[in-house]
């Protein structure tokens, strides 16, 4: 049954009621698996700091909590809006301009999954050592901190990272809250070659000499052995233990290995861990190399806050061999909206990647009319497009609106800071996937120039990784008779599974997260606002009042002029003004700079007629 939230009161009413209490309830009922759909703008930041003040103000089951935010900007946001009172850890990416001349070193260290000797040669002899505390920010600062802040690149690289957290914390138990899911369709596949995997034998023959690591390192050189004489039935067993670790172990393993084999020596310590775990169809044994793919690992608790994913692509991504409960989605079935909002759509191909550079000129125009009303009404506009073509639309837009008579108005592609954003003049162009962190949410328009399609090599990747097949999935995209995108796979070994189904979600949760959280900068549901999307399908969470599948049907909707009328037009005002101009006494150069033409232009202006 859907659910309508329309309207100021009805928002605020719904707000009121999804308190933090309310959040933790709700994960109670989904036994700690927890899906929250809700679109930008209609509550869902709040719904997390409520949630993490009703953790520490009351007893709850959860000792430790961990927030991942996107992006460092939306960490920043989390911060700022979070009670100075609540005592809070952020682990912070290590500062590589302060590294100076050894951030290309820690580079090398990183890449090899070193940073642990890292930190000791590396941080050992920094000049400003004694200022920097990164080293130490993740280590036993971390005992019995009750919230950590990160971005979720911590999780990207290190799969074990919650899991990890939970153990420098001591917690009993941890909830997770990812801000945004677009941590779910990162490529979770990793390789070990042969090689590398010698190697890290040899090291633990070493490390077997020394009475104090002899234990360990034999327990290692048996899981090494066992794995090069693997076959990929085996490799696919569920009894893959993986021997305890001690910071001593691995800090001799890495100094060892890189003492004997240089720069080609890789830990490979993490990925064996999260080989342990990983999902044993994406299993593969080739040519001696071992290929796999952990599936994201949010603990034992979590809630996901998106406005986009589908729950059964949420499920895929975290348990594809569906060992656990369902994650549950309370919210799916929720749809909001603003009576005096508009949703536009053009659900046309005109705007797609390989389709805009012909359209540009039709396209532009069609929005560089619409900009200049908004201006002259006082009315600010928010511009999107796909990254590659910002400077054709901010060129072409300026030219444009330079020609409607507003050569003062400026298309603004960054530096939010140095530009007053509430004149109607100034124009922001973002790209999809740059959201701007609460700078346009006062703005009274979202306006896609171009649409967002996403690559099949995409969806074939994030098929790809978690269920592996010779030669990989081929899949191909199409518009249907409708008017929606389609994700096909052409692979006859997808007939009978959920394949087809899952690719189709991966296409709608690239292309609608990136164009919901675009237009959402100007939080549509909460006041006002007109919105023009570029969009070949739905959306979730919203109804378009009105959509068409060409521009000249939405120049017509808006009383626009076509590109050409337009054109006639304006050659008209300009021989009309430069004959009055003429007949009053008017110098010729007067009215070419009146007219910004060359004074050839004028005097065709003055003689023609008709």
């Amino acid at each position: 049954m859907t659910v309508i939230i329309d309207g100021p009161e009805a928002l605020a009413t719904f707000r009121q009621g999804l308190d933090g209490q309310t959040g933790l309830e709700l994960l109670r009922q989904a036994s700690g698996r927890l899906l929250v759909n809700l679109p930008v703008g209609v509550g869902k930041t709040e719904l997390i700091i409520r949630i993490i003040e009703q953790t520490f103000e009351t007893h709850t089951d959860y000792d430790a909590v961990v927030l991942l935010a996107p992006r460092k900007d939306i960490l920043e946001e989390m911060l700022s809006r979070l009670p100075a009172s609540i005592k809070r850890t952020v682990l912070r990416a290590r500062p590589r301009k302060r590294c100076g001349e050894l951030d290309p070193a820690w580079q090398d260290y990183e890449r090899k999954q070193c940073a642990l000797l890292g930190r000791l040669e590396l941080c050992r002899q920094c000049p400003i050592r004694g200022e920097c505390d990164w080293p130490e920010q993740s280590g036993r600062r971390l005992r019995d901190q009750r919230l950590i802040l990160a971005t979720q690149q911590h999780l990207v690289l290190d799969p074990n990272f919650i899991q990890r957290i939970e153990h420098n914390v001591g917690a009993n138990r941890m909830l997770t809250l990812v801000d945004e899911s677009n941590i779910l369709l990162q490529d979770r596949r990793c390789t070990m070659t042969d090689r590398e995997l010698f190697q890290f034998l040899v090291v633990q023959q070493r490390l077997s000499a020394d009475p104090k690591l002899r234990g360990c390192a034999e327990s290692w050189i048996h899981l090494i052995d066992n794995l090069r004489a693997a076959d990929e039935g085996n490799l696919k067993s569920r009894r893959w233990c993986i021997p305890r670790v001690s910071q001593p172990w691995v800090l001799a393993t890495q100094r060892v290995g890189r003492n004997e084999f240089g720069l080609n020596f890789r830990y490979l310590g993490f990925d064996l861990i999260a080989f342990s775990k990983s999902d044993i169809a994406s299993r593969r044994f080739k040519d001696g190399s071992i290929s796999f793919a952990s599936p994201v690992q949010l603990g034992n608790d979590f809630i996901i806050f998106s406005g986009s994913v589908s729950p059964r692509l949420a499920n895929y991504r975290i348990d594809p061999e569906s060992t656990m409960s369902r994650i549950s989605s309370p919210f799916a079935d929720y749809r909001f909206s603003h009576p005096d909002t508009r949703f536009i759509n053009l659900n046309w191909g005109g705007g797609a990647a390989k389709n805009f550079p012909n359209n540009a000129p039709q396209i532009i125009d069609f929005f560089a009319e619409k900009i200049a009303r908004n201006i002259r009404a006082g009315k600010r506009t928010l511009l999107i497009a796909r990254k590659r073509f910002l400077a054709t639309c901010a060129q072409g837009l300026q030219a444009r609106l330079a020609q409607r008579g507003m050569p003062h108005a400026r298309v603004i592609t960054g530096d939010w800071d140095d530009h007053d954003l509430a004149d109607p003049a100034n124009l922001p162009l973002i790209n999809y996937g740059v959201s701007g962190i609460n700078r346009f949410e006062n703005h009274d328009a979202a306006y896609c120039l171009t649409s967002y399609n996403v690559n099949p090599q995409a969806i074939e990747s994030a098929l790809g990784d978690l269920d592996p097949v010779e030669g990989g999935w081929k899949v191909t995209t199409r518009t249907d008779s409708n008017g929606n995108r389609v994700a096909e796979v052409d692979n006859p070994a997808a007939k009978y599974t959920s394949i087809p189904s899952l690719a189709q979600d991966i296409l709608e949760q690239l292309e609608a997260d990136a164009l919901v959280q675009a237009i959402g900068r100007v939080r549509p549901f909460t006041k006002p606002r007109e919105i023009i999307s570029f969009h070949r399908g739905k959306l979730p969470t919203i109804s378009f009042q009105a959509e068409f599948d060409s521009l000249a049907r939405a120049r017509a909707y808006f009383d626009f002029l076509s590109r050409r009328d337009a054109e006639r037009n304006r050659q008209a005002i300009r021989m009309a003004h430069a004959q009055r101009r003429h007949a009053e006494g008017a110098s010729l150069g007067q009215i070419a700079a009146e007219l910004g033409v060359h004074k050839r232009t004028a005097s065709r202006y003055i003689t023609q007629t008709g």
